[in-house]
């Protein structure tokens, strides 16, 4: 069974947010890969997109392929290296768009 929808894509959409003080996280560097090979000693990554978040601390972006992403966030003052990531981000199905909220 493929995890490639042949409607179309949805929306995923993701919101940052400074835990501390439950304001969103502005303009950071956001890399989207795509998981493949669940296992975590298989696991691979395939860069999709390479985005900023909004003044809403939302990125967004088209995905026709269920199943984990990983997301990873950069400040421009250390942009080799993520200062927070998920690599278990779950798009679960393709029925409709997808609204996560990561807080940290």
């Amino acid at each position: 069974m493929s995890c490639v929808s042949k409607k179309g894509a949805i929306e995923v959409k993701i919101q940052a947010i400074e835990a501390t003080n439950n304001q969103p996280r502005k303009n950071l560097r956001v890399e989207v890969l795509k998981v493949k090979n669940p296992l975590f000693s298989m696991r691979s990554f395939i860069l999709i997109h390479t985005l900023r978040t909004d003044d809403k601390g939302i990125i967004s972006f088209k995905t026709n392929e269920k199943g984990n992403y990983s997301i990873r966030f950069y400040r421009d003052t250390r942009p080799a290296v993520p200062f927070y990531w998920i690599d278990t981000l779950n798009v679960k199905d393709l029925k409709e768009d997808k609204f996560f909220r990561l807080s940290w």
